[in-house]
């Protein structure tokens, strides 16, 4: 019989603890994902550079291509070389053009932005500054 009664003294919460324990959670959870001084920067980010390509510019639109592609030219591998190239995933550019330069990529290529919009990876060498 005591133990039914203290079973029974269990205590519920109001319905204004329920709300203000939700608030103090709310806020907490907007304190942790607000924004840092090192996550918001005044500066815009730089504008890219405004390069040229040289006619005969072999370029491929995915990262994996790329990579496919470059080590395709160092083992003089022809098959897979022409399986980009006939796909349309790398191809050879038949004019010099203005691209942007955005990024390094690797030890000898670059991330380029095309007239269209699309982007690249070229070889650095390629690239006329």
């Amino acid at each position: 019989m005591a133990n039914e009664k203290k079973a029974s003294t269990v205590k519920q919460a109001s319905f204004g603890e329920v709300v203000a324990v939700f608030a103090v959670v709310a806020l907490v959870i907007w304190y942790v994902s607000s924004p840092t001084k090192e996550q918001t920067s005044p500066l815009p980010p730089p504008a890219p550079q405004i390069v040229h390509l040289k006619k005969n510019t072999l370029l491929c639109y995915e990262r994996d291509d790329w990579l496919a592609m470059s080590a395709g030219i160092q083992d003089g591998n022809l098959p897979a070389m022409r399986v980009l190239m006939e796909s349309g995933r790398c191809m050879q550019t038949s004019h010099a053009e203005k691209v942007s330069y955005l990024d390094p990529f690797l030890n000898n290529a670059a991330l380029i932005q095309m007239p269209s919009g699309r982007t690249a990876f070229v070889f650095e060498a390629d690239i006329q500054r």
